[in-house]
């Protein structure tokens, strides 16, 4: 039974566990509330406490030796060191969580992490090298053509670039990311899009 949702962040009772359900992409992630509350009560849990158990899920996974779901545990943790604002802990639970996702060849989780770095990278103002994770994090989407990431990694791109000035490259990322909604359909980035181009035209 699922007691707890927040942020992406979800807890089933009896689980023992705190764990983050799959999001469609880590530019929704970052679209939620900011508070992790108890469903149906007015409780709200401190996020000290999510990490604390989030760090205890990954030192029992780790006694496990199951790679997969090491690399999961660590991107849960970095994600929330990220949203709690402690980004060094976050980039350090990424990088990590690269190196496995590298070791076995898995480019969806690729894209996700790089994702997730480029933003924790953006966040301590390394717009370089965020730049560099996001263009990863798009080039692993295509190589398993996942729309959704992609044009994700599109926007994130778009939304760097435009934040360095460079109006013209930000507004190529935008075209790219509308023509995969198009030929998608997918409403709900096409919204999100058009959205980033209004802001562009009025910068």
């Amino acid at each position: 039974r699922e007691i707890i949702r927040g942020r992406g962040l979800v807890c089933y009772e009896g689980s023992g566990l705190i764990s983050f359900n799959r999001l469609s992409s880590y530019l929704e992630y970052i679209k939620f509330s900011t508070e992790v509350t108890m469903k149906n009560k007015s409780t709200v849990i401190a996020y000290e406490e999510v990490i604390q158990d989030l760090e205890e899920a990954l030192t029992k996974i780790q006694g496990q030796d199951d790679q997969g779901q090491i690399c999961q545990a660590m991107e849960n943790l970095g994600r929330a060191y990220l949203d709690s604002g402690d980004t060094p802990k976050a980039l350090t639970q990424f990088e990590e969580a690269l190196k496995i996702a590298v070791k076995l060849e898995n480019k969806e989780k690729q894209a996700y992490l790089f994702g997730y770095k480029g933003m924790a990278l953006k966040a301590i103002g390394n717009y370089k090298m965020a730049l560099q994770a996001f263009k990863k994090s798009n080039g692993a989407a295509k190589t398993v053509q996942n729309a959704g990431l992609l044009m994700d990694s599109y926007m994130q791109i778009s939304i760097l670039k435009s934040e360095m000035g460079k109006e013209t490259e930000a507004i190529g990322s935008l075209n790219s990311a509308i023509k995969i909604a198009s030929e998608t359909n997918d409403i709900q980035r096409k919204m999100r899009i058009s959205s980033l181009f209004t802001d562009s035209f009025y910068r």
